[in-house]
């Protein structure tokens, strides 16, 4: 239920503090109000105004107490953003951290290279590309790239299935093929995330 505002107003009178004297017969006084017309009636200070008051920052506290503080606070269930973006993050630190797009995106590389019919061996066969940047530490993602023309293409697709495996090493992808070998270049796209 929405909150519905009390608009104050002061009493305004025309003599304001003024009051008669009245002897009671024990001897004490009253002070009886002779403060002369009144010019603007005021808000009434009374339980019922107060206790508007009360229940209203009651209700307020229910329901601001379990929303999440600005700082030090911990979630205990899942937040819907309906749409809306996560900004202002801090570059992560521990892996449980929330990372920016551009931190991702920063971790992330491509490279473009070509497998050649050079193959060596007599199976399984192995050619090592050069790959200017690769470690031998990274878990390369490896695409063929099709030429064009769908003739050329077909035969870099059929090339492609020969190929069994890539595995990264220092400047370099050996790829492998454990049954015939390619007879077609293929051009390739490497990405590593890192």
């Amino acid at each position: 239920m929405a909150y519905e505002k009390t608009v104050w107003k002061d009493h305004v009178v025309e003599r304001p503090k003024t009051y008669r004297m009245v002897e009671n017969a024990d001897g004490t006084v009253t002070l009886v109000p002779e403060t002369g017309q009144v010019i603007q009636q005021g808000t009434a200070l009374n339980a019922e105004n107060l206790n508007k008051i009360e229940d209203a920052l009651e209700a307020h506290e229910t329901e601001l107490g379990d929303r999440l503080e600005k700082a030090g606070g911990t979630m205990t269930g899942s937040i819907r953003m309906s749409g809306n973006a996560v900004q202002g993050l801090k570059e992560p630190v521990s892996s449980a951290d929330a990372a920016t797009k551009a931190y991702v995106d920063g971790k992330r590389k491509q490279f473009s290279a070509a497998l050649a019919t050079a193959w060596e061996g007599a199976g399984p066969f192995t050619q090592t590309v050069a790959v200017k940047g690769i470690l031998e530490t990274d878990m390369p993602h490896v695409v063929p790239v099709y030429d064009a023309d769908n003739t050329t293409a077909q035969a870099q697709r059929e090339a492609w299935g020969c190929v069994s495996r890539g595995v990264a090493a220092a400047g370099g992808i050996q790829f492998t093929c454990f049954g015939d070998k390619p007879e077609t270049a293929i051009p390739i796209q490497i990405e590593v995330m890192r």
